[in-house]
C-alpha cells in the first residue's frame, strides 16, 4: 500500500475462488519480522479518539499504535486533542493509522478534515470488500457518503458540531456532511487505515436526504433533491434560473445512415426545447447523400456545413461558432438519443457554474455499457470502466462508478455537453489535436480551471458500431501524451491508484504504480 511508516502487519489482496470481482477480493494479513520503528514528527499533535462505544478490539487496535500522543474519549466527555477522529464503534485500525494522520497534518497545518480507505473484516476474520474512495468531491459527496467510518477533524470543527452521532448510516452521512460543511482543506489518505466489523448499511431515502437538506441550509444554497438509481444514494441539483436552449454539434464522415438515425431521434426526443442542429459534413463521394445533406438544410432542420477538412477539434469549433445557443452538445454520429427525459437530467447538471462538461451513460445496441465517463491512466492513456460489461446494479462497486452521479477526470466525444460560454472562454477545443481525444484535453483544460466535470447515470443514449473512424498519427499519440502526462503520473483523483490500471474493471493492485509505466511513450 505504500506505507511511509513501517506497517507491523503487511497486506495481501488475492482473489477468492467465489468469482471475479472486487467484492470477492480479500486481504490477508502477515507479520513482518523487522521490529516496528516510530516516526519523528516535526509536531507531534494530540489526537482524541471519540467513539459512541469503544469495545475491546476497538480499545486493542488503539493500544498497538505506533503513535504515542492520543486519549481516548467517549462521545460527549470533554476532548483536550489538536485532532479528533471520530469513529463508529465496529471500526478496528491498522497500527500505523494514527501516523499516517499526523503525517499528513505535519505536511499542511491548514488541514481541516482527514479520512481514508477503508474495508470489512468478516465473521471469518478475513479483510473483505475494500472501499478505496476518491479524493474529496462535493459532486459525489452529495449522492453517497464516500468519506466512511473514519473521520479525523480539527478541534476547531469539532467545536462546531452539536454532537457526533455514528451510531448508523444517517447519522454517519449525516456528521460527515456536517463536517465537510465547516472545512476547507480536506484530505485524502489514499490508503487502508480503518476496517469496519460490520457490513456497511444503507442510507435511508429520509435520513439521506434530511442530511443533503441540513448541509444545503448551511451553505445558503437550493437546490433539487431526489434519490438516486441506487438505494441509499441520491441526486442533487441546482435550480433552473431559465430555460436554455440547446445547440447540437454534429461533425460526419461516415455513413449516412448512422446521420439519419440521430437526426430521428433529436427530432423524436428534443421536442421539450429550442434547439439548434449544425452538421459538418465530409468526405461526400456520393450524389445521393449531397441530396439528402441538401433536403435537410432547406427544409430547415440542420444547418449543414460542407469541409475536406479532417481536423475533427477544427470542425467542431466551427459548427459551435455557427450555434448560438445557451448549451452545446457534441454527437457522435452513431450516437442515438431515447427519451426526452434523459436530455433534460443531462442539461439540468449545467443549472450549476461550477460544472464543465457533462457525460451521460452510453450504452450498445445490445444494452452492454460503453462509456460511463473517463478515468484518466486506463491503460496508460484513458478509458471508460466496465466497457462491454452488463448494464445492471447487482455490484456495490460498480454501482458506485456506472449508476451514481459523481465527479469524473474528464468526458468523451461520444456526447460531451458543455455551457457555450464556459466553452468558448476555455478556448474551445485544441486544434493540434486532430481526433476526438481533443474532448479529453478540454476536459482537463476544464479541471485545471476550477470546473467539475460531471457523469449523469440518469441520462442514457446508444452508441452504434457504424460511424467514421478517426485514425490517430504518431504525433496525435505524442500530443495526447503531453496533454495526459502529468495526472498519468498523479493517477485520476477520482480514482484511486489502490485499484489496477491496466483492468477496466476495478481489481485490487497488487503492486500500486503510476498509470504512465502503462503507456507506451513512457520510456521514450
Amino acid at each position: 500500500m505504500g506505507n511511509k511508516v513501517k506497517n507491523a502487519i503487511t497486506a495481501f489482496f488475492a482473489p477468492s475462488s467465489k468469482g471475479k470481482g472486487i467484492n470477492d477480493y480479500e486481504i490477508y494479513l502477515s507479520a513482518q519480522k523487522e521490529k516496528h520503528t516510530k516516526q519523528d514528527f516535526e509536531y507531534k499533535p494530540l489526537i482524541s479518539v471519540v467513539v459512541n462505544r469503544a469495545d475491546k478490539k476497538l480499545k486493542a487496535s488503539l493500544e498497538k499504535q505506533d503513535y504515542d500522543n492520543w486519549e481516548l474519549v467517549q462521545n460527549g466527555e470533554k476532548t483536550s486533542g489538536d485532532f479528533v477522529l471520530l469513529l463508529t464503534d465496529d471500526c478496528v485500525l491498522e497500527e500505523d493509522a494514527l501516523s499516517c494522520f499526523a503525517a499528513e497534518i505535519n505536511k499542511n497545518a491548514r488541514i481541516d478534515m482527514i479520512y481514508s480507505d477503508e474495508d470489512e473484516i468478516n465473521e471469518k476474520q478475513e479483510r473483505v470488500n475494500p472501499l478505496f474512495k476518491p479524493d474529496y468531491s462535493e459532486i459525489t459527496l452529495l449522492s453517497y457518503n464516500f468519506i466512511g467510518a473514519a473521520m479525523l477533524i480539527s478541534k476547531e470543527i469539532f467545536a462546531k458540531l452539536s454532537d457526533a452521532d455514528l451510531s448508523n448510516e444517517d447519522s454517519l452521512y449525516d456528521t460527515a456532511l456536517r463536517c465537510v460543511a465547516y472545512s476547507d482543506v480536506i484530505i485524502h489518505i489514499k490508503k487502508v487505515l480503518v476496517s469496519r466489523r460490520k457490513k456497511r448499511g444503507v442510507i435511508s431515502k429520509e435520513g439521506g436526504l434530511y442530511a443533503i437538506k441540513s448541509y444545503l441550509q448551511y451553505r445558503r444554497r437550493s437546490m433539487l433533491m431526489d434519490e438516486g438509481l441506487v438505494k441509499g444514494t441520491f441526486c442533487v441539483q441546482e435550480v433552473s434560473k431559465k430555460k436554455k436552449s440547446l445547440g447540437i454539434v454534429i461533425v460526419s464522415g461516415g455513413d449516412i445512415l448512422a446521420l439519419r438515425r440521430l437526426l430521428e431521434s433529436i427530432e423524436e426526443c428534443v421536442f421539450h426545447m429550442t434547439k439548434k442542429i449544425v452538421v459538418i459534413r465530409f468526405g461526400i463521394n456520393d450524389a445521393r447523400e449531397k441530396a439528402y445533406c441538401d433536403l435537410l438544410e432547406k427544409s430547415g432542420a440542420v444547418k449543414m456545413i460542407y469541409s475536406e477538412e479532417r481536423n475533427y477539434s477544427k470542425l467542431c469549433n466551427v459548427g459551435a461558432r455557427e450555434n448560438d445557443c445557451d448549451v452545446l452538445m457534441f454527437l457522435n454520429p452513431n450516437m442515438e438519443i431515447i427519451s426526452p427525459f434523459h436530455i433534460k437530467n443531462l442539461m439540468e447538471n449545467l443549472n450549476s457554474e461550477k460544472v464543465g462538461a457533462v457525460a451521460c451513460k452510453i450504452v450498445d445496441k445490445g444494452g452492454k455499457l460503453s462509456d460511463c465517463g473517463i478515468t484518466v491512466g486506463l491503460d496508460g492513456t484513458y478509458g471508460c470502466l466496465y466497457t462491454g460489461e452488463k448494464n445492471d446494479f447487482e455490484d456495490d462497486v460498480k454501482n458506485r462508478f456506472v449508476n451514481v452521479k459523481r465527479e469524473v477526470t474528464a468526458v468523451s466525444a461520444n456526447s460531451f455537453t458543455i455551457r457555450r460560454d464556459v466553452f468558448f472562454d476555455a478556448g474551445g477545443f485544441d486544434e493540434t489535436i486532430k481526433t476526438p481525444d481533443a474532448a479529453i484535453e478540454l476536459s482537463l483544460r476544464l479541471k485545471r480551471r476550477g470546473f467539475f466535470n460531471v457523469y449523469d447515470p440518469r441520462a442514457v443514449m446508444i452508441k452504434h458500431e457504424d460511424g467514421f473512424e478517426w485514425e490517430r498519427s504518431e504525433n496525435d499519440k505524442i500530443r495526447m501524451y503531453d496533454a495526459l502526462r502529468q495526472m498519468l503520473i498523479t493517477g485520476d483523483p477520482c480514482y484511486n491508484p489502490n485499484y489496477d490500471y491496466a483492468c477496466l474493471i476495478p481489481m485490487v493492485a497488487v503492486n500500486v504504480y503510476p498509470p504512465i509505466e502503462l503507456n507506451e511513450n513512457y520510456s521514450k
